[in-house]
């Protein structure tokens, strides 16, 4: 099951640059991961066996890769130095104890002027889990002396994966002196 229940705020920086919303998440999605395997005894007297299955194998992402969208949509973090230093932007102000009312001035008045840019990291409302469809066929035969040989063939294939797009990337811009492709 993919449901992310949480949103980031809205940036109309982001959406007015890229057309995408920062609050919009994937839809929630039920994932289904049907299997079905055999296994067959030709001769009937346990010495030879075939067996089989065929599968689709679910695998999420690591969360780290989603909850990037939800406190990465382009708002920074802004720092306020101050102090007696001349880099410094003026004396510290008086001490406030709430956290949720912390300064954004100097005791001079100079300070944050607004909210630093910061990273942005988006989800596609269409996000699918990855999922591989995998078939076995496996041969087994028992062998004198207690030895069991076997093979067997596998065969993967990914039906939906996982793709970043860095959407700055306008395409090609050159070649550096080795040949190699410049964004």
């Amino acid at each position: 099951l993919l449901n992310i229940m949480s949103r980031a705020p809205y940036n109309p920086a982001v959406d007015s640059i890229f057309s995408r919303r920062t609050d919009e998440m994937p839809r929630r999605r039920v994932h289904l991961s049907p299997r079905v395997g055999f296994t067959w005894d030709p001769s009937g007297d346990g010495r030879a066996l075939l067996r089989g299955g065929i599968g689709v194998f679910t695998g999420r992402p690591p969360v780290a890769w989603l909850r990037s969208a939800l406190t990465s949509y382009g708002i920074g973090i802004g720092v306020l130095r101050c102090g007696r230093l001349q880099s410094d932007r003026g004396l510290p102000p008086a001490f406030v104890p709430d956290y949720r009312a912390a300064p954004t001035e100097c005791e001079n008045g100079s300070g944050l002027t607004g909210a630093p840019r910061g990273d942005v990291d988006l989800l596609s409302r269409s996000l699918r889990m990855a999922q591989t469809l995998r078939a076995s066929l496996a041969y087994e035969r028992r062998l004198p002396g207690g030895l069991l040989a076997s093979t067997e063939a596998l065969i993967t294939r990914n039906t939906s994966d996982f793709v970043f797009v860095n959407l700055n990337l306008e395409g090609p811009q050159g070649f550096d002196r080795n040949g190699r492709v410049l964004y």
